[in-house]
C-alpha cells in the first residue's frame, strides 16, 4: 500500500512528538497502586508463608494485595506481572506437597538421632562406600500414567483431540537396591497377576529378575527371595568382621522374620530409616526414582509415536523399562543421592534448616495441644426453653420419599450396567488377544529370564507327554469297547441265524394302521 504525498506532506511531525510526550506524562503522574513500603511488606509475607510451607499461589496474589491493602478492587493480571519483574527474589516455582506427618516427623530431634545411630553403626562396622546400599522400590500404572500435554496443530483447528485407548494399566514395581560408590545392582520387577508369558518377557535385558502378586506389590513374601538377590551379588565383598549395611524404610513389605534372620546370617545389617522421612532421609527417593519415572514416561510417548500406537501393551514394558533405567540409575546420579542425604560421606549438615522449617510451627505446644472449652452444662429450665424454642423438622413428603428411592434404584442400576459394560469390553477384548502359554509363580518366587524359559519348556514338555497319554488311554478305551461288542454278537442267542434278522409290515393293514409297533429283533 502506498502512502500519499500530500497527505504525507500535511502531517506535523512536532504535533506527533507532543502527543507521544504528553501521553508518557500521564503514565509517569499515575500513582501506584501500592507504595515502596506496601511492597516490601507483600514481598515479606510471601516469603514467611513460604518458610512455613504454606506458600501463596501465583493466581492468589492480586487477591491477596487486596486483602492485605483494603484496596476497592484486586490488581489485574499485568500488575501481578510487573510486581514479579521488580522484584527478582520472588519467583515461582511447582508445588512440591508435603503431608503432615511428613512434616513433623522430619524435626531436629529425629534428624540428630538418625545421624547419631549412623555413626555409631560406621565406626563399630568399619563401613566403606561399597558395603553401604539402600534398598527401595518404585511402582507406577504400566502404561506409565501419563497426563494431557501440548500438541502442535493447525491455528484454524478448533479442537486438540488425541485418540487414546484404554492400555496396559495395570500396576508394576520395581525394586532397586543401590550402593554408595555408584554401583545399581540388577532390579528385581514385579508384574499384576500371576502368571506371564513369553511375549511379557521378550527383552534384551536378561540380568534381571522378575515376579507376580496379586495387585503388583511388592509383599513380605517376596523379602526372602530379594535378600538372597542381594547376598549371591554382594558375597565376595562381605565377610564377618566386613558385614554390609543395608539401609531400608519401615514399610510392612520389609518385616519378615525369615528374610531378617538370613540377612543377619548372611553378614548383612539392617537399618530402618525414621519413619516419614523418606522422603528426604532415603538416597533412592531423593534423585534416582524421579528421572526414572519420568524418563519411563518419555519412552512411552516416544514408542507411541515412533509406532503410531494408540495404547501401551504389556509386553512393551520391560523393553521400554530398560531404557529407563539406563537413563537414570548413573553413576554420578547414585553417588550424588548418598551426598545429599548426608549418609556418605556421613554430613548432618546436609539436612538444612529449610528442611526442618516446615516442622517448626507444627510442633508448637500452643498448635499440637490446641483445644475447645467445653461448654458448661444447662440446667432443666434452660434446656426445656431451648427445646421450645427450636423448631420442629418439617415431615417427609411421602412422594418426595418415593421419588428419592427410584433416584437411589436407578443410580445403582446405572452403576451396574456400566460394570456390566466394562466386563463385556474386557472379555472382548480378551477373546481377541493372541493366547501365549503362561507360567505360573508361586508366591513370593523371583526368578530370573533364563529360568523362566526353562520354566517354559519344562511346562510344554509336560503338557505333550499329558496329550500323548490321555490319546493312548482313549485308544485303549475304543479297543476294549470294540472287543466288548463283539463278544456279546458272539455271545447273544437272539442274533443267532435261524431267527429272521427283520420283519416287514406293510401299511395298508388296517390293525396296524396309525399304531405304534416294538419290534425286538
Amino acid at each position: 500500500m502506498k502512502l500519499d504525498r500530500s497527505y504525507a506532506s500535511s502531517i506535523d511531525v512536532t504535533e506527533i512528538e507532543s502527543f507521544i510526550l504528553s501521553r508518557r506524562s500521564n503514565l509517569q503522574s499515575k500513582a501506584p497502586l501500592l507504595s515502596s513500603s506496601q511492597e516490601l511488606e507483600l514481598v515479606n509475607h510471601i516469603k514467611s508463608r513460604g518458610e512455613t510451607a504454606t506458600p501463596l499461589y501465583s493466581f492468589s496474589l492480586c487477591e491477596t494485595a487486596r486483602s492485605l491493602f483494603n484496596l476497592p478492587s484486586a490488581p489485574s493480571d499485568r500488575w501481578r506481572r510487573d510486581f514479579l519483574r521488580r522484584h527478582p527474589d520472588i519467583t515461582s516455582r511447582k508445588e512440591r506437597r508435603l503431608t503432615r506427618q511428613r512434616a513433623v516427623a522430619l524435626n531436629p530431634v529425629t534428624v540428630s538421632t538418625h545421624f547419631t545411630s549412623l555413626a555409631s553403626l560406621f565406626s563399630s562396622l568399619n563401613l566403606t562406600d561399597d558395603r553401604i546400599f539402600n534398598l527401595d522400590e518404585k511402582g507406577f500404572n504400566g502404561d506409565g500414567g501419563e497426563s494431557s500435554r501440548r500438541i502442535l496443530c493447525s491455528v484454524e483447528q478448533r479442537n486438540s483431540n488425541s485418540v487414546r485407548t484404554i492400555g496396559f494399566a495395570e500396576h508394576v514395581s520395581v525394586l532397586a537396591c543401590v550402593s554408595a560408590r555408584g554401583t545399581a545392582l540388577p532390579p528385581i520387577i514385579c508384574f499384576e497377576g500371576e502368571s506371564l508369558s513369553p511375549e511379557h518377557i521378550n527383552s534384551s535385558w536378561t540380568d534381571i529378575r522378575v515376579t507376580t502378586q496379586s495387585n503388583g506389590y511388592f509383599t513380605a513374601a517376596t523379602l526372602l527371595s530379594v535378600i538372597k538377590h542381594i547376598d549371591s551379588h554382594t558375597s565376595t565383598m562381605k565377610s564377618a568382621s566386613l558385614p554390609l549395611l543395608l539401609i531400608l524404610d519401615g514399610s510392612s513389605t520389609h518385616l519378615d522374620p525369615e528374610a531378617l534372620s538370613f540377612a543377619v546370617d548372611h553378614h548383612m545389617h539392617i537399618y530402618r530409616l525414621p519413619p516419614n522421612t523418606t522422603h528426604r532421609l532415603q538416597p533412592l527417593d531423593r534423585s534416582c526414582f524421579r528421572p526414572f519415572s519420568s524418563s519411563y514416561k518419555k519412552a512411552c510417548v516416544q514408542l507411541r509415536l515412533k509406532n503410531n500406537l494408540t495404547s501401551i501393551s504389556k509386553k512393551h514394558v520391560l523393553s521400554l523399562l530398560e531404557v529407563a533405567w539406563k537413563k537414570a540409575f548413573k553413576r554420578s546420579t547414585i553417588v550424588a543421592e548418598f551426598e545429599s542425604t548426608g549418609i556418605y560421606p556421613l554430613n548432618p549438615s546436609a539436612i538444612t534448616s529449610d528442611d526442618l522449617l516446615p516442622s517448626a510451627p507444627l510442633l508448637l505446644p500452643s498448635s499440637m495441644n490446641e483445644r475447645t472449652p467445653s461448654p458448661s452444662p444447662l440446667s432443666e429450665e434452660e434446656r426445656a426453653a431451648l427445646l421450645l424454642s427450636t423448631p420442629l423438622p418439617p415431615l417427609p413428603h411421602p412422594t418426595n420419599d418415593i421419588t428419592t428411592r427410584l433416584l437411589n434404584c436407578i443410580s445403582g442400576l446405572a452403576s451396574k450396567l456400566k460394570e456390566a459394560r466394562k466386563e463385556i469390553v474386557r472379555f472382548q477384548r480378551e477373546s481377541k488377544r493372541k493366547t501365549f502359554p503362561k507360567v505360573t509363580l508361586e508366591a513370593g518366587e523371583v526368578i530370573t529370564t533364563s529360568e523362566f524359559i526353562t520354566k517354559l519348556q519344562r511346562m510344554q514338555e509336560e503338557k505333550k507327554e499329558r496329550k500323548k497319554k490321555q490319546l493312548a488311554n482313549q485308544r485303549k478305551k475304543r479297543k476294549k469297547c470294540d472287543s466288548s461288542e463283539k463278544d456279546k454278537e458272539n455271545t447273544d442267542p437272539n442274533l443267532s441265524s435261524s431267527q429272521p434278522s427283520s420283519l416287514i409290515i406293510s401299511s395298508s393293514n388296517p390293525i396296524l394302521h396309525g399304531k405304534r409297533v416294538k419290534l425286538n429283533l
